[in-house]
């Protein structure tokens, strides 16, 4: 019973999201967005204002609404806009208990849900001039992994350069560490995999020297990283600035033999799923992919260096 009207409340937070922004209307109808149907009032007024938010994006990304619009909805929203957070400690209006309102904006770890919108950039410094914070972790309970991330730290895992760079400006923390609940993630270039953004991290201070909390350093890292798009040339990135493949962590792994395990273990799974009907399987291309990506992981850090042996090793 309980989580039928849980789930009847979110729905109609949702309802009211749509139609206090003037969404809920026929595919292209031109009108202005509305503010004034929704009210202040804790947890459900927090609900809708979120929907209307994702709506707003979605909008967005079809050509529908502009970062005007998005504007002119979170400045006139008189009262509602400075309704406080559960805790009473900020606006929920640019960020509440389940993360910044940010992450709508910028292509995430695992791409983005909804469409981004293509003037995303613009929406993200409205936000930012509204006072979201770019560092905001969330939530606070119930949902771990990555989603735990700051809108910088978001914008890091995903490789999202521009938006990356916009949050930097804004004071977005590079080196933060995401350690509550369920998570531990970051610094940011432990994070980001495409060799542009590790540039970008390294140009504004970015330690190639962290290790954390287990003694791993960021090549042992990327080696776990196996989602990670651009896996491989992280690793090649991090070997050519003298990261060690042999440097232990105090569980006495390395980068080299983790990689070594990852791919037996990958190995050992190709090898079930081919004697599987297809229907069993899964995503085949993606065992096919991770397996080529550890093959060549390995291959990089089996590699000698290219002037002696690499840094830290004996």
């Amino acid at each position: 019973m309980l989580t039928m009207i849980l789930k009847r409340l979110v729905i109609g937070a949702a309802a009211i999201g749509l139609h206090a922004i003037g969404l809920a209307r026929e595919p292209g109808a031109a009108q202005a967005p509305r503010t004034t149907t929704v009210q202040p009032g804790g947890a459900l007024a927090e609900l809708a204002h979120r929907a209307a938010l994702r709506a707003y994006a979605v909008q967005m990304a079809e050509g529908r609404l502009t970062a005007d619009e998005l504007s002119d909805y979170l400045t006139k929203g008189g009262s509602y806009q400075r309704e406080k957070s559960y805790d009473g400690s900020r606006d929920f209006f640019v960020g509440d208990d389940r993360g910044s309102v940010l992450r709508f904006f910028i292509d995430g770890p695992r791409g983005s849900k909804t469409p981004l919108p293509g003037d995303r950039l613009k929406s993200l410094a409205i936000l930012l001039d509204l006072g979201s914070d770019p560092n905001l972790q969330g939530p606070a309970k119930g949902v771990g992994g990555e989603n735990l991330l700051s809108p910088t730290l978001f914008a890091a895992a995903g490789d999202d350069l521009e938006a990356l760079k916009l949050l930097v400006s804004r004071g977005g923390n590079i080196e933060l560490r995401e350690v509550k609940y369920a998570g531990k993630f970051g610094p940011a270039l432990a994070l980001a995999s495409r060799t542009e953004v590790l540039d970008f991290l390294l140009s504004r201070g970015a330690r190639l020297n962290f290790t954390d909390e287990d003694g791993s350093n960021l090549l042992l890292l990327a080696v776990e990283r196996t989602r990670a798009k651009h896996q491989v040339e992280k690793v090649a990135w991090l070997l050519a600035r003298g990261l060690s493949p042999r440097a232990p962590n105090r569980w006495k792994e390395t980068a080299e033999t983790r990689a070594q395990a990852l791919l037996a273990l990958a190995d050992e799974r190709l090898k079930a799923a081919q004697g599987l009907p297809p229907d069993q399987v899964g995503d085949m291309a993606v065992l096919q992919e991770t397996h080529a990506k550890l093959l060549a992981v390995l291959n990089l850090l089996a590699a000698p260096g290219p002037s002696g042996p690499r840094q830290g090793q004996r």
